[in-house]
């Protein structure tokens, strides 16, 4: 696996050279400022629409039913709703196999992701059945006798809907591979989606679909499909990206929150959208999570702004919803509110009692809330349980758990607890070990931590402080930790 590793590596630089001869010998470069008029032009393009929204009824209303049962926190309901009839209404598959995918892209867990694909090859290839596409030689006879395509019927329309955003969100979830074969495959896979959603947009574009209804929830998948493939795409790191544009890919961030705003605003005029609150989540994921990363300080206060209009939406159609309470969480936590943060997560905790793995992505963000606190034997127990439930990393919540018991003064206890983390780092995901798994097994190994004397060491006394440093959460400190913390490194230096 190593070597398959090293040579993927040498592949991607490869690629990545000869995309920067490409580049620099003339040819186009796809980079976001390559064509501001076509951008304008586009995103001019997504309110000229010749058909007419109406409210969803049949297939697309009773799925509403579903998608309540999990945003309202019944998940194992949701589940049941849609299982009774995945294999004969697309629109069910479909959000059977979203709703997998909202479980692993919230969780990472392999086993996840992996339930999620399944539905997502299932739901794909039932919508493929009912899109009515024409068959390879009846392409190829319209081709030869110029004659036109019939149109779609709206059932035809939103089968089609469901075969691109299923294409597409398994792109996604292939594109966490993280080696130069997945991205590939996930490039190819996004590309075609792409395609399907070009020629549904042009579908409603066309003159001849003048004041032709279209439920809502259709019209807010197109532009929920072109708002998930521009954002997605802005945000990627940019070594991705370079593999991206060599598909031929522009993508333009403003142009994805325009869509997915257009799609949420659709549901808020009908009162129905089935992708409204898929770009919610989207949104405030650009808005809360990307932005703790990149956006300079200038820029949070709209941010910040923004996710919480979007939040309280969200809570007036699903009040108490866990899925929005973890999120809003993380909002508290950017705009320094420790103790709320703690209090959106712990109520995130009391109203799940289904989806166990969001109950482990609260006590993972409450371990680090409660070390920001001085709260090590709070903190020890949300790790502990993590130790023994959770399946991404082990050896991690191990360690995290041996630092608070450092800070507790259970010298001979953490040595025992960083001796007992190195069984558990020979993991692999996508052939490489876990980053950080990686990093705190050369901590234990480099500063002996699995003995009294390397704890004692000054590497031993740092770990605490470099962890939340590396973490950013200095800044979740409270006035009191941060003094004593500052105390304790001038000590150190000293």
């Amino acid at each position: 696996m190593e070597a398959e590793d090293s040579i993927a590596e040498e592949d991607l630089k490869k690629l990545e050279e000869a995309m920067a001869k490409g580049n620099a010998s003339g040819e186009e470069d796809y980079s976001d400022d390559s064509d501001d008029e076509g951008k304008e032009k586009a995103k001019a393009m997504l309110g000229e629409l010749a058909v007419k929204p109406v409210p969803d009824d049949g297939d697309h209303r009773s799925a509403h039913e579903g998608l309540e049962l999990f945003f309202t926190n019944r998940f194992e309901d949701a589940d049941a709703f849609f299982q009774a009839k995945r294999h004969t209404v697309p629109m069910h598959a479909t959000a059977y196999a979203v709703i997998g995918f909202l479980r692993a892209i919230f969780t990472f867990e392999p086993d996840q992701i992996e339930e999620a694909k399944t539905r997502l090859t299932t739901a794909h290839k039932l919508a493929r059945q009912h899109a009515g596409y024409d068959s390879a030689l009846g392409s190829i006879a319209k081709m030869v006798t110029f004659r036109k395509a019939k149109l779609p019927t709206p059932e035809q329309l939103s089968a089609r809907l469901n075969v691109a955003e299923t294409k597409l969100i398994e792109s996604v979830l292939v594109m966490l591979g993280e080696n130069v074969s997945s991205l590939i495959k996930a490039g190819l896979g996004a590309k075609w989606a792409w395609h399907r959603y070009q020629e549904l947009f042009m579908h409603l574009q066309s003159k001849e679909n003048k004041g032709v209804d279209i439920c809502s929830s259709d019209l807010g998948g197109v532009y929920y499909g072109i708002g998930v493939f521009n954002l997605i795409l802005s945000i990627l790191p940019k070594r991705i990206v370079r593999l991206v544009q060599f598909f031929g890919f522009q993508a333009d961030r403003d142009m994805g929150l325009e869509a997915l705003n257009k799609c949420c605003s659709l549901s808020e005029e009908h009162k129905t959208g089935l992708r409204a609150p898929l770009s919610s989540i989207m949104l405030l994921g650009y808005h809360v999570l990307a932005s703790a990363f990149f956006t300079v300080p200038e820029e949070l206060p709209m941010h910040i702004k923004k996710a919480e209009a979007i939040l309280a939406r969200e809570f007036a159609k699903f009040p108490d919803s866990a899925i929005f309470l973890f999120i809003e969480g993380r909002l508290d936590r950017l705009k320094g509110d420790g103790p709320r943060a703690i209090k959106s997560w712990e109520k995130c905790m009391s109203v799940n009692a289904d989806w166990v793995q969001l109950q482990h992505l609260c006590c993972y963000e409450l371990g680090w809330s409660f070390m920001a606190n001085a709260h090590w034997g709070v903190a020890k127990g949300h790790w502990q349980r993590l130790v023994n439930e959770s399946k991404w990393s082990k050896a991690f919540y191990v360690y995290m758990k041996a630092l608070c018991m450092l800070k507790e003064g259970m010298i001979c206890e953490a040595a025992a607890e960083f001796g007992s983390m190195l069984e558990h780092t020979k993991r692999r995901f996508s052939g490489k070990q876990i980053p950080i798994e990686a990093y705190i097994q050369r901590k234990v190994e480099d500063h002996e931590l699995d003995s009294g004397q390397g704890i004692e060491s000054f590497g031993g006394k740092m770990l605490v402080h470099e962890m939340l440093y590396l973490w950013n959460m200095i800044g979740s400190l409270s006035e009191d930790e941060l003094a004593k913390t500052r105390t304790e490194l001038e000590g150190l230096a000293g």
